[in-house]
């Protein structure tokens, strides 16, 4: 009878050694296929909620235009009316451009950072999906605001965040655009930022008139700030001297105004607008940082004889139109990701 002879040792070893060199060169090629399948996954998923975000605008212009163009939008923000298919993005940020298509953007899904270039979306290997947790500037300032705050950021009972406090304790909510020098009085509900110039830009009437046509004080209207002569010379004359003007957004503001027999609540939809009165209390008025002891014009209007103002003591009043008065505009941008901490020697400017 004939003995069947087992493996020695040194040929068991010889076949582990060999099944280790094949997992080792093996491995590496599976796990960065499992990898290129992963990121194939997560950039056809930011392709399907491209196109689902491009919907939904053609949509909303049936709807009223829910979505604005020009505007960048925080997935949070959109969450609630983009659904697709695949997998949704948990962070990041969708530009929207004038056409209503979807823009240079970056977005977290399947945990992967993905950007897109207006074309084609790719996984960035480079960075991380922590890096789009806040990554755009309204996200991360709104992390410090609460109601409970008595200065800094504080949140009003609309979801409206407003700097509040002295010059010496708001110091970091400066910003470039532009061209010129910017502080951050609001950032809103829909992450939308409202920005007043540092620096008065203007002295002018409120209400003088350079044509047959303009009404304000000729005809005794002065009643509606898009009325006035302040008014034109910001849309018509500082706004275009801006270096650039992507990502300003056309907007409701709210102030007071005379409809004829009353002061009303109501609201004035431009481009480029003057600090309210709510405003200027908001941030603080006379102990606010933006009292720079300058007697200024604001955008409420309370009759066609007298406009709200700030007088140089910081103190609310009313002055007559024909007043001369300087002018600081307000102008509200798109939400976007911006480099600098926001002191006036390193600004916040859009990335």
């Amino acid at each position: 009878m004939k003995i069947k002879k087992g493996f020695t040792l040194v040929e068991l070893l010889a076949v582990i050694v060999v099944l280790g060199i094949i997992a080792l060169v093996i491995t590496p090629v599976i796990l960065e296929m499992i990898k290129t399948a992963e990121n194939g996954t997560a950039e056809s998923a930011m392709l399907g909620y491209v196109r689902a975000v491009e919907k939904y605008y053609v949509d909303s212009l049936e709807e009223g235009k829910l979505l604005e163009d020009n505007r960048t939008y925080s997935v949070d923000e959109l969450k609630k009316s983009i659904k697709t298919t695949g997998a949704q993005p948990t962070s990041g940020e969708i530009f929207i451009n004038d056409s209503g298509l979807v823009g240079t953007s970056r977005v977290c899904i399947n945990n992967k950072y993905v950007d897109y270039d207006g074309t084609n979306a790719i996984v960035n290997k480079e960075k991380n999906c922590k890096e789009l947790l806040y990554s755009t500037l309204a996200d991360t300032l709104r992390v410090a605001c609460s109601k409970n705050n008595t200065n800094g950021l504080v949140e009003d009972d609309n979801g409206v965040c407003y700097y509040k406090g002295t010059s010496s304790q708001i110091t970091s909510n400066y910003y470039s655009y532009g061209g010129v020098l910017w502080r951050i009085v609001a950032i809103n509900q829909d992450r939308s930022i409202v920005l007043i110039t540092d620096a008065t830009l203007k002295t002018t009437n409120f209400g003088s008139y350079t044509s047959e046509t303009d009404n304000c004080i000729k005809n005794g209207s002065c009643s509606k700030l898009e009325d006035s002569n302040v008014s034109s010379w910001m849309n018509n004359t500082f706004l275009p001297s801006l270096t650039t003007r992507n990502g300003i957004l056309t907007k409701s503001y709210d102030r007071k105004y005379y409809n004829g027999s009353e002061v009303v609540n109501g609201s004035f939809k431009g481009v480029v607008t003057l600090l309210s009165e709510l405003q200027y209390r908001n941030a603080g008025a006379a102990d606010s940082y933006l009292n720079k002891n300058e007697s200024l014009w604001l955008a409420d209007i309370y009759s066609s004889s007298y406009v709200r103002t700030i007088e140089s003591d910081g103190s609310i009043s009313l002055r007559a139109p024909g007043n001369t008065l300087g002018v600081r505009p307000i102008i509200t941008i798109t939400n976007s990701s911006a480099d600098g901490d926001g002191t006036k020697e390193n600004p916040y400017q859009v990335k």
